[in-house]
């Protein structure tokens, strides 16, 4: 970990994210071959395929699956530590976590995502099932920034760093 470069898990994230090499790249900033020579280095320094090529798109490992979560939580956290505080929707290329029930995902996020790539086109989303994770707490540490479906027992909202549960 050393020597680890932290824009490889940038890859990764576009790699999870797009399932295409091309537009991962495009993501980035970088060329389809200067996302494969970062997906080289990365696979290498795991010791996994990380992805596999199929007629689908790039299909994640079990490993590649396991760690998507944690990188985007890292990724998140990394651009709270270093990025700026003011907000612009027009500019910003953040990239921020939802969870979502299955529904939600299928029937709202379409309409969700066309209204973001208008408002922040720049931006990019990483959905996770709203199932796997422990809501409360990924709320409250700010590694989700919304929570989409029907939950038992409560409501929660971060506004200004804190979480509210209504």
């Amino acid at each position: 970990m050393k020597n680890f470069d932290l824009n490889l898990l940038r890859v990764f994230d576009a790699i999870i994210r797009e399932r295409n090499v091309l537009r991962a790249g495009d993501a980035v900033s970088l060329s389809p071959s200067a996302v494969s020579h970062a997906l080289s280095r990365l696979r290498a320094l795991l010791n996994d395929e990380l992805f596999v090529r199929t007629v689908a798109g790039m299909e994640p490992t079990v490993r590649a699956l396991e760690m998507a979560p944690l990188v985007c939580d890292a990724l998140v956290t990394i651009e709270r530590a270093v990025g700026s505080k003011q907000f612009n929707p027009g500019t910003t290329d953040r990239q921020f976590c939802i969870a979502a029930t299955d529904y939600m995902t299928a029937v709202v996020l379409p309409h969700f995502l066309r209204a973001m790539a208008i408002l922040a086109p720049h931006a990019s989303v990483t959905v996770l099932p709203a199932s796997r994770i422990d809501l409360t707490t990924q709320i409250d540490v700010g590694r989700v920034e919304a929570a989409l479906g029907s939950f038992s027992g409560f409501v929660a909202v971060r506004v200004e760093g804190r979480t509210r549960s209504i």
